[in-house]
């Protein structure tokens, strides 16, 4: 954008010239969001539906939100740390609700009013600028706010963003991070590239306990976990390259229940996992999403699969949101889609 500077009397004049041109050839303030006709972008890497009902999408050129009738964009022009947006998540203080974005420069606090307010985003300790990537997100029950590259960990905590511990940080520097996941006894995992899953223990006094859970001494599949979902009894399920499985406990030896295609699985490659409003487990997969329809300990997995061939965007499934018991969102490699039990629906950028 280029300023020009104007004194006096000039000014005087000149302003309400450069309002009518600013009319009249569509330019809006940069503290206005932009309406489109659709999302911003088709690459959805994950989806969060507020409490209005408003779908938020995290698109490769910034953050859109859909309220059944309008869709609207924010990026940097905005307030957004940086246009491409790659997680979400998002805290609950009585009526309060704090949404956040992880962004390619920082992590982006939003209010989810009448009106979307922006706040000051959030940057790991010593980030440079502008490369600031958050690829993942997680809001412990403890009230820390975990934001992962693939290759540095910090924590949101008591307003202040800070490094792990030095021996932790170390440790974790090893790792790969692709996924977060929380549970209500202060465990956090990592899903990793290479090295399983990476575990880290906090309280409300500070972060401990690092360990993993890697093959052979635990019941992963396979040690590259793209995806974590945290049941709210703690068991946890992972998504890899060689399907998804169940671990119920925090035993890194005992209670992990595997599947896959040879079970029903559409492919083995999860990308997410999603539990919806009837607790019912969703898989997006590179192939496709599944729905296991009965309990993983059943001894006869029930399923229900969706490809690009019944109407899906794109078989490579990001993320997954219900927004009733009927009505679900999917975002794939190539486009959202909406299903509804019946019919489908597709938006894509413009």
């Amino acid at each position: 954008m280029v300023y020009y500077s104007f004194s006096g009397r000039t000014a005087q004049w000149i302003a309400p010239i450069l309002a009518l041109l600013m009319i009249f050839t569509g330019c809006r303030p940069d503290n206005k969001k932009s309406e489109t006709d659709g999302p911003a972008g088709n690459i959805i890497r994950s989806i969060y539906i507020d409490p209005l009902g408003r779908k938020w999408f995290a698109t490769e050129n910034g953050l859109s939100v859909y309220n059944d009738k309008n869709w609207e964009t924010f990026t940097t022009r905005e307030g957004l740390g940086g246009n491409s947006v790659f997680s979400f998540t998002h805290f609950v203080s009585g009526t309060e609700v704090t949404v956040y974005a992880g962004t390619n420069n920082g992590v982006t606090p939003a209010a989810p009013g009448e009106e979307i307010a922006l706040l000051t985003a959030l940057h790991k300790p010593g980030a440079d600028a502008g490369k600031d990537s958050i690829l993942s997100l997680s809001y412990d029950p403890m009230g820390y706010l975990w934001m992962a590259d693939h290759n540095n960990i910090a924590f949101y905590h008591n307003n202040t963003v800070s490094e792990l511990p030095q021996q932790i940080k170390l440790t974790f520097a090893q790792y790969f991070i692709q996924a977060i996941g929380s549970s209500g006894d202060g465990w956090n995992y990592f899903g990793t590239r290479g090295h399983g899953v990476a575990r880290i223990k906090s309280t409300p006094d500070g972060i401990s306990g690092a360990s993993l859970y890697e093959q052979p001494w635990s019941g992963l599949p396979s040690m590259n976990v793209y995806s974590v979902l945290i049941l709210e009894n703690g068991d946890q399920w992972y998504g890899t390259d060689a399907g998804a499985v169940l671990h119920e406990g925090t035993f890194a030896k005992q209670g992990w229940l595997e599947m896959n295609t040879t079970h029903g699985l559409v492919n083995d490659t999860v990308l997410c996992i999603y539990k919806d409003l009837q607790g019912k487990i969703w898989f997006g997969t590179k192939g496709g999403v599944s729905r296991l329809v009965n309990s993983a300990k059943d001894s006869y997995l029930r399923w229900e699969s969706y490809t690009a061939s019944n109407g899906l965007a794109d078989n490579t499934v990001y993320s997954i949101a219900a927004e009733s018991a009927t009505v679900f969102w999917f975002g794939t490699k190539n486009g959202i889609s909406r299903f509804d039990g019946t019919s489908w629906q597709t938006f894509r950028k413009k």
